[in-house]
């Protein structure tokens, strides 16, 4: 394993957490890492501590896995914004039959 230090810096999420992030690269075999140091609610912590024991997965593999699934899902939620207001841009709406029958559709019966 080859370990380089090349930055660290802080900052607060908000709702009583606060993050700190110490890049280190780490090679693990074709895998480069880096570390992350985060503050939780104790709340939190022992919540992640207790599915950890139960998963049997360790603390960092669920919160990296947690990290992963939200960026995830906000990078899809930025490409989806960009590309409709691409669409708006150049006047690219649903005409008031697509809309009133899109409606319709969800209407209960």
């Amino acid at each position: 394993m080859i370990e380089l230090k090349y930055a660290s810096w802080g900052f607060f999420l908000g709702d009583g957490l606060l993050m700190y992030y110490n890049e280190n690269i780490a090679m693990h075999g074709s895998l480069i890492m880096s570390m992350m140091s985060m503050r939780l609610p104790d709340e939190l912590s022992q919540q992640l501590e207790a599915l950890a024991v139960a998963t049997g997965r360790s603390k960092s593999y669920l919160a990296g896995q947690a990290i992963r699934a939200f960026v995830e899902q906000e990078a899809w939620q930025i490409k989806e914004i960009k590309a409709a207001l691409q669409e708006a841009d150049v006047g690219d709406f649903a005409s008031d039959e697509e809309v009133a029958e899109l409606s319709a559709k969800w209407q209960p019966l």
